[in-house]
């Protein structure tokens, strides 16, 4: 029997300030995933921050899935939008209306529907995969938001080289772990144990990684990335 495979994107990680406080988005990340689904194929990292108030991100995730998909063809694609499970193509001012969202994340959602539908639309009728706006729910979403994780830190070690010390807040119950030639992301929650994300990137001798707990925010976990 053939499994069906997964594109999905996601942002996330911040450069955090002296406070443990978020200053930015660092990464977005799309992955493509396929039967075990227990971390990406292959994958497209870009690391350029941006505001953390921007609707930026949505566009990026996009544009990224896209390109995954185009090359790969998989059955779906799972955007980081929580509609729940709403075709891509299918969103509309009017449904976004009576949806229970936040009135930040109904803004963007308003200011990027004809983007959406039109990536949907691209999608689905060049690569033939369904693209559904289904966030969080989605485990592919996950190893998206994983693999952005192991992107951002990536980031923080080369701004680190420049600056000689970098903060970086990680995804929700993520942790890092580094060797081999890669940085690898690993999900905490004891339902996703085997779930990971991954860049492929040899972290230079003279950088030291420390991870601990964020004091200001439950559930997440800090990198002091800093030249010896």
């Amino acid at each position: 029997m053939k499994w069906p495979s997964y594109v999905a994107a996601d942002s996330g990680c911040a450069e955090l300030d002296g406070n443990f406080n978020a200053k930015n988005i660092i990464a977005t990340a799309a992955v493509f995933v396929e039967y075990p689904y227990r971390a990406p194929t292959h994958y497209i990292c870009m690391p350029e921050p941006f505001e953390l108030d921007s609707p930026k991100y949505i566009e990026r995730e996009m544009k990224l899935a896209y390109e995954l998909a185009m090359k790969y063809k998989p059955e779906f694609v799972h955007i980081d939008i929580s509609l729940g499970g709403m075709r891509a193509v299918e969103i509309s001012k009017e449904k976004l209306e009576n949806l229970r969202i936040s009135q930040k994340g109904k803004m963007h959602l308003m200011e990027s529907i004809d983007m959406i539908r039109h990536y949907g639309k691209l999608i689905e009728e060049n690569a033939g995969s369904q693209v559904i706006l289904i966030g969080k729910q989605s485990l592919i979403v996950r190893i998206a938001e994983l693999t952005a994780g192991a992107c951002a830190v990536k980031y923080g070690v080369e701004k680190a080289l420049e600056r000689g010390e970098f903060i970086l807040g990680l995804p929700y119950k993520c942790s890092i772990t580094i060797g081999n030639g890669y940085i690898l992301a690993r999900s905490l929650l004891l339902s996703e144990q085997e779930i990971l994300g991954h860049v492929k990137y040899s972290v230079p001798k003279n950088i030291v990684i420390e991870e601990f707990i964020n004091p200001s925010a439950q559930d997440f976990r800090v990198l002091r990335i800093y030249k010896k």
